[in-house]
């Protein structure tokens, strides 16, 4: 920001105000260019004015309205009646990009053990999912587990995936409505490596005889169901792909494997691993709509819808329209905030159903005996 401002000081703000004047007095002088030809101004009193105009609007609460599909992606939100609350939310929301990129993988991660599955004989859709064994929860749920706890930067980062973490449980608690008698944490007979390999060799050691399932033209061998195979170094999306690639040459039946995924699974992304953005798309100027975008000539990738947007299925898939096209029936936003208060929200179940929707089965369908 240049020194050319002519925004008025702060100065006629009561004693009661003294703490947000002297916040804005700080962060004024901090944006103010100084040279020998300008003297430094002090910036604040506008943008109080608005915020407090914005303020007053919504009783004290941030103004705005945002909307999610039902798999949890934001798609866009609409803010009034000053257009920089527009990147005050921004600022609270752009968190969710580690949120959303976590669980995309974490999914398309189970997608990929599912295919191998099926293609290695596991007729995973027919599986029984009855208690108290219910096989295809045992066998699809336990075989990508969150090994990410310990070296995350934080308990509020580990608590994004996973009932392998406490701090998942909570989560699923404390937001999603999880009844505390259904909350049970349950994993795969796994522990850190000092505590198995200070056993030594000899005590790992055993016979094993391995039985066949049959595919069309092709059999796979597979181990006796209390012994599997764990692989919990270096898991992520490309690397599960190139390792069940390799069992299944091998003739070996994915059944055979699970996998721990940590640091690759909560904290080897960034924004821009699945293109995570939030931009304000339309204003409205005196009563007529107009559209917001960014076209960097940088980075054309980067360059951002524009126009009031609609979140719509086409095609089986979900694709955005911009400036105004589409229906407002089609829209598949849902609005779940609205001036400060979060009116619409999902519980734990729900999610997980939608979660499942179009892989080649539910795995947490289970059922009574």
């Amino acid at each position: 920001m240049g020194g050319q401002c002519s925004t008025p000081a702060i100065e006629n703000v009561s004693n009661d105000d003294m703490p947000f004047r002297s916040a804005l007095q700080e962060r004024g002088s901090s944006l103010i260019r100084r040279d020998e030809t300008l003297q430094p101004r002090r910036l604040g009193a506008h943008f109080e004015k608005a915020w407090r105009q914005a303020s007053n609007h919504h009783q004290g609460c941030s103004g705005g309205h945002g909307g999610a599909c039902e798999e949890r992606s934001y798609d866009s939100c609409q803010h009034r009646p000053q257009v920089f609350l527009a990147d005050k939310l921004l600022g609270d929301v752009i968190g969710a990009s580690l949120v959303l990129t976590v669980a995309t993988q974490s999914r398309a991660q189970k997608q990929v053990i599912m295919d191998y599955l099926i293609k290695t004989g596991t007729d995973v859709p027919s599986l029984p999912n009855k208690l108290p064994a219910p096989l295809k929860l045992i066998n699809v749920g336990y075989q990508l587990n969150d090994f990410g706890c310990r070296g995350v930067s934080s308990m509020e980062t580990a608590s994004i995936e996973g009932s392998d973490t406490m701090p998942g449980l909570c989560t699923a608690i404390d937001y999603y409505k999880l009844p505390l008698a259904a909350c049970m944490g349950t994993s795969i007979p796994a522990a850190e490596h000092s505590t198995i390999t200070s056993w030594g060799r000899a005590w790992l050691q055993w016979s094993l005889t391995p039985t066949t399932s049959t595919m069309p033209a092709r059999s796979f061998r597979e181990l006796p169901p209390q012994v599997r195979v764990i692989q919990g170094d270096g898991i992520s999306y490309e690397s599960l792909k190139t390792i069940l690639e390799a069992v299944e040459k091998a003739g070996w039946a994915a059944c055979n494997v699970a996998f721990g995924s940590g640091g690759a699974l909560l904290q080897k992304m960034d924004r821009d691993t699945q293109k995570c953005a939030f931009k304000c798309c339309e204003i409205v100027v005196d009563g007529k709509a107009r559209p917001v975008f960014k076209d960097p000539i940088s980075d054309q990738g980067k360059k951002s819808k524009q126009g009031r947007l609609k979140l719509v299925r086409q095609g089986g898939t979900m694709t955005t329209l911009t400036d105004g096209q589409g229906e407002a029936n089609q829209d598949l936003l849902v609005e779940v905030f609205r001036d400060g208060k979060i009116v619409k929200q999902w519980d734990f179940g729900e999610i997980r159903e939608y979660a499942e929707q179009g892989l080649p089965c539910r795995i947490f369908d289970v059922s009574p005996a």
